[in-house]
């Protein structure tokens, strides 16, 4: 049996039992067909169902295509709408379900190009009828014939449509993931025109684009632009409540942000003019635990950080290089508390640096001690002038 397209040109297939589903497949779409034996039409058609923005649906013939037996084809949906040189290459697996035993469905899997000339591709005999309509056979129970297909999106060469919007391939799945979250964006938009329609998607991606940069980062003129294009598309009938609440809230970030710079310099400000060394890390490119241990690394005896709730508070947050210890300190008392900081990190570091010397000093007063000293890698302190050190020849 052979994969076939509409125009009866035969590409490959696979014949597979049911256990062998260790491929993975991007959907799985599961249709049935209620009151089959009695159903008179020439063909019968699933609903639609969607795969990475693109629309697909089943159709089953009962003996049209070859006598007595059931063909199952896998078309493309609405594919008279689709801009002129789609193209769709997928991998699709058919299964007629037996309801009573899975290791006798039927299945077959095939690999094809669906494009205009060729919308759809199935198998002529999937199931001969008489096997579907035996007694007991399992495929028909409470008189439903169930359908499963599963398929994997290999290529998708065109625009995609998706809720009346043509897209390129790399949007489908942002576009498709903002509709299932906000359902009603387009909902009201009253444009008919498809280019127009493409047009004004493209920039409401560029503005989600935008806005998911760091404030920090986001120029001034951006957030200004972002305003407009987000009137633009209100006036186009986009439903964009949730995209005006985005806006809002990365303004007012910029804004603590650049509040949170002007204090960084304030403190920076303040403490050079009491004679202190201080600079404010700015770059942007390295998170902060890396900034962090770059500064420990080269020695900053104190880290001083500034943050959104700091700022309420008035405060600062100071970490010592030496012991860890963090303490938070009023703005008013920084310049103080980090002078006598300075001063107790210096005698800290003499205290510990003295107290390890002294630990590695040993007095010595025969060769014997003077050797173990020696081998235990201490500072020798020879206490007695008479102490001779003669080498043995």
């Amino acid at each position: 049996m052979e994969a076939l397209r509409f125009t009866a040109q035969v590409l490959g297939f696979s014949v597979s039992s049911p256990r062998s589903m260790e491929k993975k497949f991007d959907k799985k779409f599961t249709w049935v067909i209620k009151d089959f034996s009695s159903l008179q039409s020439v063909n019968i058609l699933s609903d639609i169902f969607v795969v990475r923005g693109c629309k697909w649906q089943l159709n089953a013939y009962k003996g049209n295509k070859v006598q007595n037996f059931l063909s199952l084809f896998l078309e493309v949906a609405g594919y008279g709408s689709l801009p002129s040189g789609w193209r769709r290459h997928a991998r699709f697996r058919l299964i007629v379900v037996n309801q009573r035993s899975e290791t006798l469905s039927r299945q077959l899997e095939g690999q094809n190009w669906f494009e205009e000339k060729a919308n759809g591709w199935g198998f002529q005999s999937m199931l001969s009828l008489d096997e579907i309509n035996a007694k007991d056979s399992g495929f028909l129970v409470n008189k439903e014939l169930k359908i499963v297909v599963e398929i994997e999106l290999l290529e998708v060469i065109g625009k995609v449509d998706v809720n009346g919007f043509h897209l390129l391939s790399s949007e489908v799945e942002s576009v498709s993931r903002m509709f299932e979250k906000h359902p009603e964006t387009a909902s009201e938009v009253h444009l008919k025109n498809p280019n127009l329609r493409t047009g004004y998607m493209s920039l409401l991606l560029s503005l989600i684009d935008t806005l998911c940069q760091s404030p920090h980062k986001l120029p001034k003129d951006d957030l200004g632009e972002a305003y407009y294009a987000l009137e633009s598309l209100t006036d186009a009938g986009f439903k964009l409540d949730w995209l005006e609440k985005k806006i809002s809230q990365v303004s007012e970030r910029k804004e603590k942000e650049k509040d949170g710079e002007i204090q960084c310099q304030a403190v920076k400000t303040a403490l050079q003019g009491a004679g202190v060394r201080a600079l404010v890390d700015e770059r942007d490119n390295y998170a902060c635990g890396w900034k962090y241990a770059d500064w420990e690394m080269k020695g900053v005896p104190l880290r001083i950080e500034l943050g959104p709730r700091d700022l309420e508070k008035n405060q600062v947050r100071v970490v010592r290089r030496d012991t860890g210890a963090k303490m938070d300190v009023l703005r008013v008392d920084l310049v103080e508390k980090v002078k006598d900081l300075l001063e107790v990190i210096q005698r800290d570091l003499y205290d510990v640096a003295k107290r390890k010397l002294e630990e590695c000093i040993q007095k010595v007063e025969t060769w014997d001690e003077f050797k173990e000293a020696l081998r235990l890698k201490k500072l020798v302190l020879a206490m007695k002038q008479e102490l001779r050190l003669d080498v043995l020849l």
